[in-house]
């Protein structure tokens, strides 16, 4: 049997050899395939699969729980005290909570951590020391800096151990920095760490002497021998018991999640990495299609070779066997095209993401960026890909050979028949339906994004930040800046606009008694003036009716409109229920409606204007989250030193945050913008091998068919006759993949809009196009071969043995 294999390989090299050119289009087309699929995989892999550098990570989790109104609800330090006393699942809990830094007149995100932080993960630093639990015990002033921190802000120092630095209202005596490959998940941007007890050096509530600060995040380690079902399911248990109904601390849904790789392994994830691998993984598909087409044709010239070896007593598995190996050793130089193709793309995608994305966040997206090398699984997956293409590539022109016509074969005739055809036409089709589908999603995706690149939100928001302070500060901070002649107007959200779905609140309605969910803001009184948003019945909230908790709304004219259809909504009352969904919500059961405001885009951005939006006061005082929204007069850094000059004449240590949204739409709309990019990419290449793989199937048509056409001119055929017959069957194929593939997008992009809320339903657009490319590249595709028919000399033809 191995002396059996060993000839068979050589045999099939021989054959490489007689044949140079087809073997390299071959494995080049293979190869390519195998490259976009392992590439995909590769970066994929890098974030959802390849473990963090840490001891035991799959055995690292994050708690946290839902409650009817928060989302990630945080642990007090009693809590944790309690939990880590009587969990039986988890061998070690640490706690930690973020706070901010500035130095350099820039914000730092650092982390506050207990004495059995770095003990838990197991991490080394690459100088110095970390933080022990002698340290939290003390509280000492000592800090642990990034490594990254550390080069950027520090400018790799030597000798930083030993130094003070200023943090906050504080000194601290630097110890440590962490390992350059210490990127534990959720951490990537974190630039120290301190101790817990250190919070009131920035500005925090110190845990110990607040019961009721529960913003501290969980990390715990699952034994080895528990299942993270049943740790879960205890903890449910566990959080019940200690927040009973009705408190507004009870879990609605309990929160166990891995910190095992760089994005959590969550069901919305594996489902987005599944369409990935699958849209690259169809171009491999396409590819395979492609030479098999090529070596269907190929066959039929090696009949006479394969006759003469079934005639001298070859069996017809030995011809099976020899097809699929001489496929086995195409694979290998298909496998180093593919492998070459991963590596560059390991190289280059840091380097264009960089490259690309807007300025104000390449230097934070540089953090997060993994290194995606081919490790041993991606060897594996393009090993497998590279052996399961060829084998599927070989069976079909294999089993066909298998079952040829002795004599036939041995005299040389050509054998075909209708089987044949049909596999042909439906290997072309799929190569089309394919790239129509990849044209569809690529042309809806680039509307998409330009949309979001130039949004129709009903408001500008040019020279507008989003500035995150701390709450005792807000008030006092939005006094300064409405005084300082660089800013046009101040005011307050809950979250700033375009920044994500509207979050939903149930309403029921005065008078038609329509229950709905809608979309709601809670903003200040100075929201619609800041954004020139119109009140176009009514009036808007007062200062004072926003600090003191009024109970009142203002109502977009599309919810006016759905709610209230041909009544007035001033005076009109909303009785407001809980979203299904956990989150934040007014606190109001009941409003009175004051006024209705033009239609705008809150919401997600490139989503269009509200189809619905409520919107309730708030002062500036409130202790939850708010963004202290400010429009500038000229540009954005004389905004951003306003806001440095008022909050340093309130606290110098104040720390703040500065977000342009103009940034933020951009870094939006670059995210699009690459989505949409990858699928052009797709798109032309799958166009690429359609029309190639039409080019050959046409070509050997001609070819195969040259004796009929022969005949059919002798008997009066046109050459246009000719060329339209065989445009008309090429068409016909297409068409059916073209009807396949649109429909396949359809279908897609339809179940995608459902999933994913950042994707909308396409337009025809997309489809119009798509169909145009494709049947238009088809044809040409076709012509060209096609015209060879009219070189024929019937006299010739008829000749042919």
């Amino acid at each position: 049997m191995r002396a059996a294999s060993l000839t068979d390989i050589r045999y099939a090299l021989r054959g490489i050899r007689r044949a140079p050119l087809f073997a390299a289009s071959v494995s080049a087309t293979i190869g390519l395939g195998l490259g976009v699929l392992c590439s995909a995989f590769a970066i994929a892999n890098a974030y959802l699969l390849r473990p963090v550098d840490l001891p035991e990570p799959w055995s690292l989790y994050e708690l946290a729980w839902d409650t009817a109104t928060t989302r990630r609800q945080g642990f007090a330090l009693a809590d944790v005290e309690a939990l880590r006393a009587t969990a039986p699942h988890y061998s070690g809990l640490a706690a930690s909570r973020g706070v901010l830094a500035m130095r350099d007149d820039q914000s730092m995100v650092g982390r506050l951590v207990d004495g059995t932080f770095f003990q838990l993960l197991g991490t080394q630093p690459a100088m110095g020391r970390l933080l022990t639990p002698a340290d939290a015990e003390a509280g000492e002033a000592v800090v642990v800096l990034s490594h990254s921190a550390w080069q950027s802000r520090f400018g790799a120092d030597p000798r930083i151990i030993g130094t003070q630095i200023r943090l906050g209202r504080q000194q601290f005596d630097v110890v440590g920095v962490t390992s350059p490959r210490f990127n534990l998940p959720g951490a990537e941007f974190v630039a120290f760490w301190a101790p817990l007890a250190m919070a009131p050096a920035f500005g925090a509530a110190d845990a110990r002497s607040s019961p009721d600060d529960r913003t501290l995040a969980v990390m715990a380690r699952l034994r080895e021998e528990a299942d993270v079902t049943q740790a879960r399911a205890w903890l449910d248990l566990w959080l019940r018991q200690r927040f009973p109904e009705p408190s507004e601390l009870t879990p609605v849904n309990v929160r166990v999640e891995s910190r095992a790789t760089r994005i959590p392994l969550t069901g919305t994830t594996l489902t987005m990495f599944t369409l990935l691998i699958a849209a690259f993984g169809i171009v491999l598909l396409v590819a395979c299609a492609n030479v098999t087409n090529l070596l269907i044709a190929r066959g039929f010239g090696r009949q006479r070779e394969f006759g003469v070896r079934l005639a001298l007593g070859a069996g017809r598995g030995r011809i099976v066997r020899q097809l699929i190996v001489e496929g086995l050793v195409l694979a290998v130089p298909a496998a180093v095209v593919g492998l070459v193709l991963t590596m560059v793309t390991a190289r280059v995608f840091p380097w264009l993401i960089v490259a690309t994305i807007p300025s104000l966040l390449a230097s934070s997206i540089a953090d997060f960026l993994a290194p995606m090398a081919p490790d041993f699984l991606v060897i594996m997956v393009l090993v497998t890909a590279a052996v399961g293409s060829a084998v599927l590539v070989s069976v079909a022109p294999a089993m066909r050979l298998a079952r040829l016509d002795l004599v036939r074969a041995s005299k040389g005739e050509v054998a075909g028949d209708a089987q044949r055809s049909r596999l042909r036409a439906g290997l072309v089709a799929l190569q089309i339906g394919a790239c129509a589908l990849f044209l569809v999603v690529a042309g809806g995706l680039i509307l998409e994004s330009r949309q979001m690149a130039n949004p129709d939100t009903g408001f500008s928001y040019e020279q507008v930040a989003d500035v995150r302070i701390a709450p005792s500060l807000r008030g006092t901070l939005a006094e300064r800046l409405a005084l300082d002649p660089e800013v046009e107007h101040v005011a307050a959200a809950w979250e700033p606009p375009l920044s994500g779905p509207l979050p939903q609140v149930g309403v029921v309605a005065s008078r038609t008694g329509i229950v709905r969910t809608a979309g709601f803001m809670v903003v200040s009184p100075g929201y619609f003036a800041l954004f020139d948003v119109q009140i176009l019945r009514g009036r808007a909230f007062t200062p004072r009716e926003a600090a003191d908790g009024e109970p009142l709304a203002l109502v977009s004219a599309a919810t006016a409109r759905a709610i209230w259809p041909g009544l007035d909504p001033i005076g009109q009352t909303l009785d407001l229920r809980p979203a299904l969904a956990p989150g934040r919500r007014p606190e109001h059961t009941h409003v009175r409606v004051i006024g209705v405001t033009e239609d705008v885009a809150n919401g997600m951005l490139g989503g269009g204007f509200d189809p619905t939006c409520i919107y309730f006061a708030t002062g500036f005082a409130p202790a939850g989250g708010l963004s202290v929204l400010v429009r500038g007069r000229t540009t954005t850094a004389a905004l951003r030193a306003a806001v440095g000059t008022a909050a340093a004449a309130i606290d110098p240590a104040a720390p703040f945050q500065f977000f342009a949204l103009r940034d933020m739409v951009g870094g939006q709309a670059w995210v699009f913008s690459a989505f949409s990019a990858g699928a052009s990419f797709l798109g032309l290449l799958g166009l690429l091998l359609a029309c190639s793989g039409t080019f050959a199937v046409v070509s050997f048509l001609v070819t195969q068919r040259k004796r009929e056409f022969g005949i059919r001119m002798a008997l009066g055929a046109t050459v246009r006759q000719i060329v339209s017959s065989i445009l008309h069957d090429t068409l016909r194929t297409a068409s059916i993949g073209l009807a396949l593939g649109l429909a396949a997008a359809l279908a897609l992009v339809t179940a995608l809009a459902a999933a994913v809320e950042i994707i909308h339903p396409f337009g025809p657009t997309p489809f119009l196009a798509a169909a145009a490319i494709v049947l238009g590249a088809t044809t040409a595709a076709a012509a060209w071969p096609s015209l060879r028919a009219a070189r024929i000399d019937p006299a010739r033809a008829l000749r042919v043995d």
